[in-house]
C-alpha cells in the first residue's frame, strides 16, 4: 500500500512536472509569436513610412513643381549608402518622365524633345542648368523677361515693329535697367531672346501636369519602391 501510494505520488510530480513545462514552452512560445508579431509590423510601419514619400506623388495632377521636387528627393536618397532600421538603402530608385504631348511655349524646342521620355538624370541637368541661368537676375527678373518676350523681341530685332508698336526696352519691361543683361541684348539679340524662350519653357514645365506610378517595387510584398513613370497630361 506504501508503494502504491508512493507511486501515485511520483506519478503526480511527474505530470505536474509535464504541464509545468507545457506551460512554460506555451507561454514562451506566445511571447516569441507576440515579438515576432511586433518586429513585422515594426517592419511594415518603417516601410510604409519610407514608400509615402514617393506615393504620395502616385496621381494624375503632378505638377511640373511638384515633380522635381520629388526627383529631388529620389537623387538625395540615391546617394545614401548606409540603411537605418528596415530600410534597404542598396535599393536605389530610378525615375522616367514620358514628355509625349508637351507644348512649347514658343513652337521652338529648347528643352524637352518631342515625344521622348527623359531620365531622371537627364531631367534633373535641365532643371540644374535653369536653377543656374536664374542665379544669374533672379526668378523675378527672368520671369518678366519670358512674360514680354514678344515686345523685347519687337525692340531689338524690329520684328513686326511699327509706329504704334515700337515694342519694348529692358528698362520698360523690368522697370530698371540691368547694364550687363541690357549690353548682351544689343550685342547677342539671338542668344539671349533664346535664353528667355528656354526659361519661358521651362516655367510651362513646372506648371504642367503629370500622371505618376510606381512600376516597379523590391522584394516580395512590394516592400521598396523601385521604380517610378511619370507622363505629361496637360
Amino acid at each position: 500500500m506504501e508503494n502504491a501510494s508512493k507511486a501515485l505520488l511520483i506519478a503526480g510530480g511527474v505530470l505536474l512536472a509535464i504541464m509545468v513545462a507545457s506551460l512554460l514552452i506555451l507561454t514562451f512560445t506566445k511571447i516569441s509569436d507576440y515579438q515576432s508579431s511586433a518586429q513585422t509590423l515594426q517592419k511594415d510601419s518603417q516601410l510604409a513610412q519610407f514608400n509615402e514619400q514617393f506615393t504620395q506623388y502616385v496621381r494624375d495632377d503632378v505638377s511640373g513643381t511638384d515633380l522635381i521636387t520629388l526627383l529631388n528627393r529620389v537623387v538625395d536618397y540615391n546617394k545614401k549608402e548606409i540603411g537605418a532600421g528596415n530600410i534597404n538603402y542598396d535599393n536605389k530608385i530610378t525615375v522616367t518622365v514620358n514628355m509625349t504631348g508637351f507644348q512649347h511655349t514658343h513652337e521652338t524646342i529648347y528643352l524637352f524633345t518631342e515625344n521622348k521620355t527623359y531620365s531622371m538624370d537627364e531631367v534633373m541637368a535641365i532643371v540644374d542648368s535653369q536653377r543656374r541661368r536664374e542665379n544669374t537676375y533672379g526668378l523675378q527678373v527672368w520671369g518678366a523677361l519670358a512674360s514680354d518676350l514678344n515686345s523685347l523681341e519687337t525692340f531689338y530685332k524690329g520684328t513686326n515693329r511699327t509706329v504704334y508698336n515700337p515694342g519694348r526696352s529692358l528698362k520698360e519691361v523690368l522697370g530698371k535697367n540691368i547694364p550687363d543683361l541690357e549690353r548682351r541684348l544689343k550685342n547677342n539679340t539671338d542668344e539671349v531672346l533664346k535664353e528667355i524662350k528656354t526659361f519661358a519653357e521651362y516655367e510651362n514645365f513646372k506648371t504642367s501636369t503629370f500622371k505618376g506610378q510606381v512600376t516597379e517595387w523590391y522584394g516580395p510584398g512590394n516592400s521598396q519602391v523601385k521604380a517610378m513613370k511619370f507622363e505629361f497630361q496637360s
